[in-house]
């Protein structure tokens, strides 16, 4: 029972490769869990970030020796049978049962951090796409912890261009979550018609070039 945190232990221990490929092994499920609420095209890039904050949780994750946790209890209990409570080892299993709960807890938090973490950057993104924007970030996104909140907002920007809050709430009335909208699709949605959208976002796009060029 309760194999993976062994596994997390040696790997904890050793730093080598093959407990680490088991640890993803056991764990699979539940990163694809978080997966599949996104689109094929970024699947293989998001499943990276989520195994890399599988990485860093295993970095920081402690071990607990000693585990007193009514609920925990419960559920050990309900997961044995009689004979097996008797075993001599009953209470070394029990702490491999409560570690391995508060890890996999600790693991979908981390993981459901890439994930909202995936969806602001792709809306920035998007934003930029939508108005072929040509933003120069020197903050280098890619490197950054993806599991941990951001205090900067990207769509700041977005004001360095001399964008206000009203037009950047209006550009991200194109994303419906991992897909761009069409300007007669947002004029659906806002009520208002097509060609109201198109001259908003050109004005848009002119304020932003003509900034640029100063």
């Amino acid at each position: 029972m309760n194999q993976l945190i062994k596994w997390i232990q040696e790997y904890q221990n050793t730093k080598e490769d093959y407990p680490f490929e088991m640890i993803v092994k056991k764990v699979e499920k539940i990163i694809y869990s978080h997966l599949q609420k996104v689109s094929k095209q970024y699947k293989d890039d998001v499943y990276q970030e989520m195994l890399m904050g599988l990485y860093r949780l295993l970095q920081t994750f402690e071990i607990r020796e000693n585990e007193e946790n009514a609920d925990y209890l419960n559920n050990f209990f309900l997961a044995f049978d009689e004979e097996s409570i008797k075993e001599e080892n009953w209470k070394q299993e029990y702490l491999y049962f409560c570690n391995e709960k508060q890890f996999i807890e600790c693991l979908n938090k981390r993981l459901h951090s890439v994930y909202v973490d995936f969806l602001r950057r792709l809306s920035y993104e998007m934003s930029l796409e939508i108005c072929n924007f040509d933003i120069e970030d020197d903050r280098n996104i890619e490197v950054r912890d993806k599991t941990e909140e951001y205090k900067e907002n990207d769509y700041e920007l977005l004001k360095d261009y001399g964008l206000i809050d009203k037009e950047i709430s209006f550009l991200k009335n194109f994303i419906d979550g991992q897909c761009i909208l069409t300007e007669k699709e947002v004029g659906i949605k806002l009520g208002i018609s097509q060609q109201a959208v198109h001259k908003r976002k050109k004005k848009i796009i002119e304020k932003y070039k003509n900034k640029k060029k100063m």
